[in-house]
């Protein structure tokens, strides 16, 4: 038994292992209930309509950037600690030039959308094959001339820049 109004909260994981937590919120409390989401139709909800996705290589830029701001004898909290480590254990790539090139690359690509680019350069699939795998809305670009061509020389070059691990 819930209490009444309450929202109902589910989280979805992502390929590359971002997790979005869902609420649809009831009639009780008011407010129209959330419309499904679906990653691989590129519907997140209105919770995420102005949200920006980012590679984990850029996480952990920005984490390290907020460490090195930290006064001295300052305990980094536990959440944030975890974060950082998780980031840095999974990224692909290791220095901000490369991971600028990278999303660069990405975005020059025609027709993909943000959370795609993201998933790309957190994934690095080996070819557009794996990637529509991977990252089903991809699928949707295929009816573009030299789509799939192109996203296997942008998926090449990102593998190049892939950190020796």
């Amino acid at each position: 038994c819930g209490r009444r109004g309450a929202a109902a909260r589910t989280s979805v994981r992502s390929p590359s292992g971002a997790v979005f937590v869902k609420g649809s919120m009831s009639a009780a409390d008011g407010r129209k209930p959330a419309e499904e989401e679906d990653a691989s139709s590129l519907k997140f909800g209105e919770d995420f309509e102005d949200a920006h996705c980012l590679l984990n290589a850029e996480v952990a830029l920005i984490l390290e950037h907020k460490l090195k701001e930290m006064q001295p004898g300052v305990q980094m909290k536990s959440n944030f600690q975890k974060a950082y480590e998780y980031v840095n254990r999974v990224k692909q790539f290791s220095d901000r030039e490369t991971v600028q090139r990278v999303r660069q690359d990405l975005e020059k690509q025609p027709g993909l959308r943000e959370y795609e680019i993201a998933q790309l350069g957190n994934l690095c699939p080996e070819d557009g094959d794996e990637a529509r795998t991977l990252v089903p809305s991809l699928g949707q670009l295929e009816g573009r001339v030299n789509v799939a061509e192109q996203l296997n020389e942008v998926l090449q070059a990102i593998g190049d820049c892939k950190q020796l691990t």
